[in-house]
């Protein structure tokens, strides 16, 4: 049977070969990006905020409590994440293929990457579920690509419909914090239905990319509020902006 899926999977790649999502050259291996353009994008930093991930360029020792100064004095709702890139040109480019062109293959590569990145994380937890998408927007779109990405990383941990978005509010995109923490403020709750299954569970929220952490922020706290014990966010990239070079570990072991 392996070798009969290895065969066919060769047929697959001669006939219909992959590209690569940014410059288009076919690329020989399972991928998103030829290696030219991967050479390109960053990994996280593991020197890390412990909470929301922001990389600490200055400082050189590892540690498992290490969190930045926002997170020190206004706590988000969510209690780690777990990030795979540094947001750049190249990553936006399959981003924005996956959400306006239909490619929905684009979603089970980035699944698959986060499996075999964050395995454990995946398997600490009791639920997945995905930033969610508002009834009229998902009549335009036709699909969430943060829900085939949650549901193709596990998917007898993915819980649909457990996190519901109230309100249709105004794309994010552009906003700066202030803006977006009132645009979304009492947009998400957990369906009334599933309240019982939430209580003192431990949620892993996906998402595609992170950039000022206000929408993984409110769907936290609606889990919270609904009675989860821990939330932990898991994304394919975060934006950086130059600021963050100067941001300072805080240990708090």
């Amino acid at each position: 049977m392996k070798i009969f899926k290895n065969f066919f999977k060769k047929i697959v790649q001669i006939f219909f070969p992959s590209v690569c999502l940014y410059c288009q050259k076919i690329i020989s291996y399972d991928g998103l990006f030829c290696k030219e353009c991967f050479l390109k994008i960053k990994f996280i930093s593991p020197i890390k905020c412990k909470i929301c991930s922001l990389p600490f360029a200055k400082q050189k020792n590892f540690g498992k409590h290490l969190i930045c100064l926002n997170c020190l004095t206004k706590k988000p709702f969510f209690d780690e994440t777990y990030v795979l890139y540094v947001y750049n040109y190249i990553i936006g480019q399959a981003i924005l293929d996956l959400k306006f062109k239909d490619k929905t293959f684009i979603a089970y590569k980035i699944a698959n990457f986060l499996k075999i990145n964050f395995y454990q994380v995946i398997k600490d937890n009791d639920y997945i579920v995905s930033v969610p998408m508002h009834y009229k927007k998902l009549r335009l779109r036709k699909f969430n690509h943060a829900n085939l990405i949650a549901r193709n990383i596990d998917p007898k941990k993915y819980f649909a419909n457990l996190l519901i978005r109230k309100k249709n509010s105004v794309s994010q995109l552009g906003l700066k914090r202030g803006k977006r923490q009132k645009n979304l403020r009492k947009t998400f709750e957990v369906n009334h239905r599933y309240l019982n299954n939430i209580k003192n569970k431990k949620i892993l929220l996906v998402d595609d990319v992170m950039t000022t952490s206000t929408t993984a922020n409110f769907c936290a706290k609606a889990l919270k509020k609904a009675g989860a014990r821990k939330v932990t966010v898991l994304l394919f990239a975060k934006t950086l902006d130059k600021s963050y070079r100067y941001i300072k570990a805080y240990n708090i072991e």
